[in-house]
């Protein structure tokens, strides 16, 4: 397997230690060493993303194609994008 560290700074996204593909087992020791989750009733592992409670809904988009133009409400939540539009092109804005 490719070096996971030096792919994550090839997008700009530099961290400290990485933990990669984990074991349902150690993802929880892992998290638990690090505070950053909690072990629920019954088992459950649970995480505290605050500020970052879910995904900006003004950051989807959809490909505009012919089965997907009649199925999708399209407006300002379910933006179209252009199917000649590079995923490159949105990463690198993304990154700016």
């Amino acid at each position: 397997m490719a070096d996971s560290t030096s792919n994550l700074n090839d997008l700009g996204l530099c961290a400290g230690e990485i933990h990669w593909n984990l074991t349902a087992p150690s993802l929880y020791e892992a998290s638990i060493r690090l505070g950053v989750a909690k072990i629920a009733a019954g088992g459950p592992m649970v995480v505290d993303t605050t500020p970052y409670t879910g995904r900006s809904p003004n950051d989807k988009f959809i490909v505009s194609d012919i089965k997907s133009n009649e199925q999708i409400a399209w407006g300002k939540v379910n933006v179209a994008m252009d199917p000649e539009v590079s995923t490159d092109s949105m990463t690198e804005s993304a990154l700016t």
